[in-house]
């Protein structure tokens, strides 16, 4: 897995990088070195993420967010002030 592969996923679940070392048990310095090329990705982390970063795009394309309105500021359009 190359580190734009790598961080791709990571972007893909929305988990900062702290987020992701506590899950795994490693040091946070570890993530960010796979992140910038530093050191390989192993192998083991790879396969799991590619799975997990493409089950949440399928999941997304099921199941996408809703759209929330957005709340009323209370104020009159700009046209009404005028008046």
């Amino acid at each position: 897995m190359t580190p734009q592969q790598f961080r791709a996923c990571v972007d893909q679940l929305r988990w900062p990088q702290w987020r992701l070392a506590e899950d795994l048990g490693v040091p946070q310095l570890k993530v960010r070195k796979w992140s910038a090329g530093v050191e390989a990705v192993p192998e083991v982390v790879a396969v799991w993420i590619r799975d997990l970063a493409g089950r949440i795009e399928a999941a997304y394309a099921q199941c996408p967010p809703p759209a929330v309105p957005r709340k009323a500021s209370g104020r009159k359009p700009a046209s009404a002030e005028a008046e």
